[in-house]
């Protein structure tokens, strides 16, 4: 799906990914929540869709998960829908739940992957 080279960021450079996802907003916690049955990634936001609080969430959430900063995390597509498009410039790192290979990368989240 994405690879190595995407993950390796250099500085002032173009480097960057774009993201197709299902966003779940008013959940419990801001998570990594599993995939659609297309494979489309699904992530539950704490903040409600009210006054642009869901978008930020995501940013925030992205941001964190990528090792960038919010600045870099834009939604290209869907600010006012539950499927986005997300591009991340530079990305320090892929999240555990990205990354094509399984293996764990710094910074990993709690997710609700196996939790059942």
């Amino acid at each position: 799906m994405i690879g190595r080279e995407h993950a390796a960021g250099s500085p002032g450079g173009r480097n960057s990914i774009r993201l197709s996802l299902k966003v779940v907003p008013r959940a419990s916690r801001t998570c990594f929540s599993g995939r659609m049955s297309d494979g489309t990634p699904r992530i539950s936001l704490r903040s409600a869709p009210v006054h642009d609080a869901a978008n930020r969430d995501l940013r925030d959430y992205l941001a964190s998960e990528f090792g960038v900063g919010r600045a870099d995390v834009v939604i290209v597509a869907g600010s006012r829908s539950r499927r986005k498009l997300v591009e991340i410039a530079s990305p320090a790192r892929l999240p555990v739940w990205l990354a094509d290979s399984g293996e764990a990368t710094s910074g990993r989240r709690r997710t609700d992957e196996g939790r059942r």
